[in-house]
């Protein structure tokens, strides 16, 4: 018989996370337009460089549901393919001197950054009621991106080449409540390999 987890490890390392399926099998538009409707909104990470593509871009995608879309990428040279299809929000060279958001949209982002604390402590200065974040989550991406084959001592991992970090559903939470002011209001699976936190802010 297969021993359980609780058995195999001292409580000290046993960590439980109420983790929501109600957006499992939802598609990731429908999901964000869900938080973004009629919404003024500022999308972290918005170019998805580099694979920049219009036709395929979320920010895109989501313009016509929000009131505002604001959109901040470090590849500022991708707001030239997305600006034709945006009438309805800007561009941003930097994140100062901002206005005041119903809502801040950070996804698929945390795992390019090196350092967690000084970016997080960034977002948490922008004055917004409500952060939502996205990340690829180890747990349901396990059996289809790592594999290893003995013979060759060779591990192969299925992962965008500027990942630094997997996440987990402790880890996320863990890692928003040491960084950050904000309330975690949920966590949720979310299109099928990815974790997603939302967030309030007193700000």
């Amino acid at each position: 018989m297969m021993k359980s987890m609780e058995s195999m490890h001292s409580s000290f390392y046993l960590q439980y996370v109420k983790v929501s399926s109600v957006y499992k099998g939802i598609p990731r538009l429908d999901v964000f337009r869900e938080f973004c409707d009629n919404k003024k909104v500022l999308h972290i990470g918005c170019a998805g460089y580099p694979l920049t593509d219009p036709a395929n871009n979320i920010h895109v995608a989501l313009a016509p549901h929000c009131e505002r879309l604001d959109g901040y990428d470090l590849h500022t040279e991708s707001y030239q393919l997305l600006a034709p299809y945006i009438k309805n929000g800007c561009f941003l060279p930097n994140l100062e001197n901002l206005e005041n958001y119903d809502i801040v949209i950070i996804p698929e982002v945390l795992e390019h950054i090196g350092n967690i604390e000084d970016f997080l402590g960034a977002m948490a200065e922008i004055s917004a009621k409500r952060f939502v974040l996205t990340v690829p989550d180890l747990y349901q991406c396990f059996a289809k991106h790592f594999e290893f084959n003995d013979e060759r001592d060779l591990f192969a991992e299925a992962v965008h080449p500027d990942h630094n970090h997997w996440y987990s559903p402790y880890t996320i939470i863990n890692t928003i409540k040491k960084y950050t002011p904000w309330e975690i209001e949920g966590l949720y699976w979310f299109n099928n390999i990815s974790l997603l936190v939302s967030c309030s802010s007193k700000k």
